[in-house]
């Protein structure tokens, strides 16, 4: 439990503008092929002509900011996937000077590619029983890992959770246009934090 309440902290961290009231937080981000698409970079116009960003880029800026805020003392961890799944620590680390810069490296090495294993990425953000609330975002439906049926992934979850540890889960289809592969998304997005006691998120523009 937090010492001094968040909303008396003088910086408050957040996360495509979900708040971070934990003092326990594990970031899982989609690096999939996918997520080499183009889309666009707060402050950009656009992202069909030159210069350009991907789903990749923005992620990574939206984590720095979230980790720039992160209080000092608190515990995070960052778990990436895409066919496999690539723990920055096997277990929370706390916020200093030194492990922040660490973090910025792991991060800024993170490239697309593979497919979507959403169910091994949220099961080894679990495995941490320190872990308190998961922020997850993800480009497209599972293509790989252990379980891929959205729905049984999603009930899955909802087990290991027990509403203990929330997932606040982004749907990133920013750059998509319509179809069936970014309703799956968001429905599979919404089903994951309405099972776990999180909050959903859309980016689509």
């Amino acid at each position: 439990r937090r010492e001094v309440p968040v909303e008396d902290r003088g910086t408050q961290a957040s996360f495509y503008g979900l708040r971070i009231i934990s003092d326990r937080v594990c970031f899982v981000l989609d690096t999939s092929g996918s997520m080499a698409a183009e889309a666009r970079m707060p402050g950009e116009r656009s992202s069909t002509n030159g210069g350009q960003s991907t789903r990749m880029e923005v992620a990574k800026f939206k984590l720095g900011e979230a980790l720039d805020r992160f209080p000092e003392g608190d515990r995070f961890n960052v778990v990436f996937f895409d066919d496999d799944v690539d723990r920055l620590e096997d277990e929370l680390i706390e916020m200093t000077s030194r492990n922040l810069a660490a973090t910025k490296k792991y991060v800024k090495k993170a490239k697309p590619g593979g497919g979507t294993a959403v169910y091994d990425a949220l099961d080894a953000a679990f495995d941490d029983d320190e872990v308190d609330t998961i922020y997850l975002l993800t480009d497209g439906t599972p293509t790989a890992g252990r379980v891929q049926a959205p729905g049984e992934l999603a009930q899955l979850a909802a087990e290991r959770s027990q509403r203990q540890v929330p997932v606040h889960s982004i749907a990133f289809t920013m750059g998509q246009h319509g179809g069936d592969d970014k309703a799956a998304s968001q429905a599979l997005m919404l089903d994951i934090a309405t099972k776990t006691g999180g909050i959903y998120r859309a980016v689509d523009r």
